[in-house]
């Protein structure tokens, strides 16, 4: 099954840039990949409230972080599941309903787009995930909407050039920024 390989593959390339990432953040102490645990109660965390990964902070603490990988071009944009073509929930809705229902949820976003060979970040954006689900609430206009051929469900992207509040690093340029509320 190609989205199983394709999972696999994302989830052992980010394992080769979690220290830095976690350097970016500018918070972190340490950030472990969960999504391919054999943890009961990890798997929970990524079945049921989207954490793809546990993030202990410089105060010991610990929040979950939800990480997308993608290849090839650096697009720039969080790209988020809005529509399945089952019919199943999105994370995008799920994702809405934990953060007005106070359950569970990653406290960061993180999109991370990877050379093709896997070798180099391209670039990665960080953003904590009330101040993305807020925005894309408050300014709908920033959302963007694109139907997946292989399998119909709808994805939303929003470009970092269109948030406040989030770190970019271009891997490009070498360069780390915070775009601050105007």
């Amino acid at each position: 099954m190609p989205f199983l390989k394709d999972f696999k593959k994302a989830n052992q390339d980010i394992n080769k840039f979690l220290s830095f990432i976690n350097h970016l953040t500018r918070e972190g102490k340490e950030l472990i990949e969960i999504e391919s645990s054999n943890n009961n109660v990890l798997n929970m965390f990524d079945k049921f409230s989207g954490v793809d990964a546990i993030q202990i902070t410089k105060d010991n603490q610990i929040r979950g972080v939800a990480m997308r990988v993608q290849y090839g071009n650096a697009w720039n944009t969080f790209t988020i599941r809005y529509k399945r073509a089952s019919g199943a929930k999105t994370e995008y809705e799920k994702r809405v309903e934990a953060l007005k229902n106070e359950k569970t949820y990653p406290q960061l976003t993180i999109q991370c787009y990877l050379s093709n060979d896997a070798k180099k970040i391209l670039s990665v954006g960080i953003i904590r995930t009330r101040d993305l689900y807020e925005q894309i609430e408050k300014y709908p206009d920033i959302r963007n909407f694109r139907k997946a051929k292989e399998d119909g469900n709808k994805f939303m992207y929003v470009h970092f050039d269109n948030l406040q509040n989030i770190l970019i690093y271009d891997g490009l340029k070498n360069n780390i920024y915070f775009k601050k509320v105007a």
